[in-house]
């Protein structure tokens, strides 16, 4: 709802933090040093102590550590776009938190510290004071005292709560598994971190495929709901990353279940999930059929020697008979499957296969009630929980394990006697070992891996692979809103008041089928323990667009280069080395392309409300961000614009005649473009209204330079153009109203 013409003042005040008490004077540089001051943490705010009723909570994925030691360029824009509409629904009446955290575990943060020598802990403690120095610089309003870091023991110790909870519901197992395998990284990965060409998410390296066994959630228990959810009408702005989700998701048509394999294949797997879109096969089938690009069959093929039974079975848990399995390319396996169980006797489709396997088999004389045996196939794997949970073809569970040291440990023993021991809750948090050396892995750190076990006091070894990063931010939207909890993961009576689910959630459309996903997967988990109120997890999205920097890459090779290697004759560009032709386009930053920027640079040479103001201006939060300094320095003019008419607002409190030259509804127009920022509802056609309208405001107040009658009437109305283009320029913004009589801030 757009606020009431009296709040409007208020809400449009989105980019003042705390006012600054200096003497009247000329407009101030934009990039003058007052915009680059340290600013010091604000004192702590719960909402808790407020009314709540009207609770907004700005919710963002934690920042992402990578491999550097700055903050990544796409993160300035991300974080000035949530200040500013932090800002504006604090003005505007609503209770805010803005929190922030720090996803520091991971691959990029242990490659980086073992190409710098240093150990990780060290590495990442560093890195975090360096970035949040800098977030204090860029004038962010975040909760400070609700800050964590996902590889504080303090933190991952209830990762560890939670994934013994998922365990206790046999929702986490251990199988071996054709993985997906990073030469570079030297690590597995999941399905959804692995592109659409074959390559690793994270390196770029072409993925190779191995077993190994590995630890799994299993997400594909709750395909069936997390596919429905997405139609939950609380979720608002969701259509692009509903469509990337129901997509990866799939139909879930069909059930997929467990069996065991008996001998042991030579591959050494000794289990195999069959899907099937007509469960009653479960119940009546008579043999299996695998694609000779299966694993099973990659080592008893002979000479591509198809259509021959191989030597060995599966255990079928439904009515427990064990079946022949087959190799052959005569059928359409289903989508993302290489294994079908046949059923000759009752679908003519696979009678015609087994024909031309030479399988002798019988039609069913009897008639059967397909639905009932549908049912019945169904309630039987769900009772000996082998599968049976409604699920596409195409999706697998999450496989979690990382064989890397940097990580959240698996809370895990191993021993001879009991097998796989939970460790006892009382016993977390599973504590990460100092590392003993530069690129060091857990299972060499005998000290650490040799335990006893919790069940017969027998020794025993910890489990040595760590989990994947993403099991550590599938559920930091909650521990923000109870971060200082110490006796569990988050108090269920804090997630109430409108608080839950997320307001709101900015993030990059890069992980819709990532972390949205994993969240919501734990979010309907949760849901199901009871420890939340709503099985979604986010109830607004704003995806932000990507920050691009502009790249030149050698026409003849490919090859990219740094501009300073470039020359321009003319309208083309070229190498200065050899004058070859140099293609040039805008692609999001990297360090690979010579196009990305380091923010302290740019706090350096233009400080920070040029840069933030330059991230939110001209085009909406969803369309991507073209950087250049050129254009850079054309965001200084707009607010020098406004300070001239503030400047002549408060040369004097005595007015001779009404400021009239600008209606309400131009203000008004101004409050529905900072408003649209928080819905995405035609944010062109809006702001670009907005931009107008503030334009006449602005222009109103500077042909107007000489003293009105109405003080109150004029400071209202000339506040409004500063509060608008540079509600992003906290600073600057502050200054500027500082200037102004009866000026609202956040304080």
């Amino acid at each position: 709802m757009i606020p009431h013409f009296h709040r409007i003042q208020t809400a449009i005040s989105a980019i003042v933090f705390c006012p600054v008490n200096e003497s009247l004077g000329g407009p101030l540089p934009l990039s003058s040093p007052h915009s680059r001051l340290h600013q010091p943490i604000p004192p702590p705010l719960d909402i808790y102590t407020q009314k709540a009723d009207n609770a907004l909570v700005i919710c963002l994925r934690g920042v992402s550590m990578g491999g550097g030691d700055h903050l990544l360029f796409g993160a300035f824009r991300v974080y000035s776009i949530s200040d500013a509409i932090a800002r504006f629904h604090k003005l505007n009446g609503s209770n805010v938190i803005h929190p922030i955290g720090w996803d520091a575990f991971g691959l990029p943060a242990e490659n980086a510290a073992i190409e710098h020598n240093v150990p990780p802990d060290k590495w990442t403690s560093s890195n975090i004071n360096t970035m949040k120095k800098q977030l204090l610089q860029l004038g962010l309003g975040f909760n400070w005292d609700r800050e964590f870091s996902t590889c504080s023991e303090h933190y991952y110790k209830w990762t560890q709560y939670i994934f013994l909870k998922l365990y206790e519901k046999g929702l986490v197992y251990q199988n071996k598994s054709l993985v997906n395998w990073d030469p570079v990284d030297q690590t597995v990965l999941a399905d959804e971190q692995v592109d659409s060409f074959g390559c690793s998410w994270r390196s770029g390296a072409k993925v190779q495929r191995r077993i190994l066994t590995q630890w799994f959630i299993k997400t594909s228990k709750f395909a069936k709901q997390l596919y429905d959810g997405l139609n939950d009408p609380i979720l608002e702005n969701w259509k692009d990353i509903k469509n990337l989700q129901e997509h990866w998701i799939g139909d879930c048509n069909g059930i997929t279940v467990t069996f065991d394999l008996i001998p042991k294949n030579s591959a050494s797997l000794d289990k195999m999930d069959i899907w099937s879109s007509e469960p009653y096969k479960f119940i009546y089938g008579q043999f299996i059929a695998i694609s000779k690009h299966s694993i099973l069959a990659q080592n008893e093929s002979q000479d591509n020697n198809l259509n021959r039974e191989l030597p060995f079975r599966a255990l079928n848990p439904v009515n427990d008979s064990d079946l022949p399995i087959y190799i052959t390319d005569d059928i359409e396996y289903p989508e993302g499957r290489d294994v079908y169980i046949a059923c000759p006797s009752m679908c003519a489709n696979d009678a015609q296969i087994a024909k031309k396997l030479n399988i002798s088999f019988s039609y069913q004389i009897n008639e059967i009630n397909i639905n009932e045996a549908n049912k019945q196939a169904i309630n039987v794997a769900i009772t000996k929980n082998v599968g049976g949970y409604l699920v596409s073809s195409k999706l697998k569970d999450w496989l979690i394990s990382r064989q890397r040291y940097w990580g959240t440990p698996i809370p895990i023993i191993h021993c001879n006697t009991c097998g796989i021991v939970p460790v006892p809750y009382s016993d977390l948090p599973v504590v990460l070992p100092n590392s003993k050396g530069i690129g060091t892995m857990l299972d060499i750190m005998e000290e650490w891996v040799t335990c006893l076990c919790p069940n017969c006091n027998s020794q025993a070894k910890r489990e040595t692979d760590t989990m994947d990063t993403f099991v550590d931010s599938s559920w930091y939207y909650y521990r923000f809103l109870d971060a200082k909890n110490d006796t569990f993961p988050f108090d269920r009576n804090k997630l109430g008041n409108g608080v839950t689910p997320v307001n709101m959630y900015l993030g990059g459309k890069e992980h819709a089928v990532l972390h949205l996903y994993y969240a919501r997967f734990m979010s309907h988990f949760l849901y199901s323990l009871g420890w939340t109120l709503h099985p979604e997890p986010f109830k607004k999205l704003l995806v932000q667009g990507m920050v691009m920097g502009q790249s030149y890459r050698v026409k003849s090779t490919g090859k990219y280069v740094p501009v300073s290697d470039v020359d321009k004759i003319g309208d083309n560009y070229v190498l200065k080395s050899n004058g070859d032709l140099i293609e040039t386009q805008w692609e999001k930053m990297s360090k690979s392309k010579y196009n990305g920027e380091n923010p302290e640079r740019l706090l350096a040479d233009f400080g920070c409300d040029t840069t933030r103001l330059f991230m939110l201006s001209d085009v909406p939060p969803p369309t991507s961000r073209h950087w250049s300094d050129a254009t850079v320095t054309l965001s200084e003019a707009r607010p020098q614009r406004a300070a001239a008419g503030q400047h002549a607002v408060a040369l004097t409190q005595l007015m001779e005649k009404p400021f009239t030259r600008v209606k309400t509804r131009e203000i008004t127009k101004i409050a529905i473009g900072i408003e649209c920022e928080t819905t995405g509802a035609h944010p062109r056609r809006r702001n670009r209204a907005a931009r107008r309208a503030d334009g006449r405001v602005a222009g109103a107040s500077r042909r107007d330079g000489r003293p009105w009658l109405n003080c109150r009437r004029a400071t209202y109305t000339a506040r409004h153009p500063t509060h608008s283009y540079t509600r992003g320029a906290r600073h600057y913004g502050t200054r500027l109203e500082g200037t102004l009589p009866r000026s609202n801030t956040l304080n």
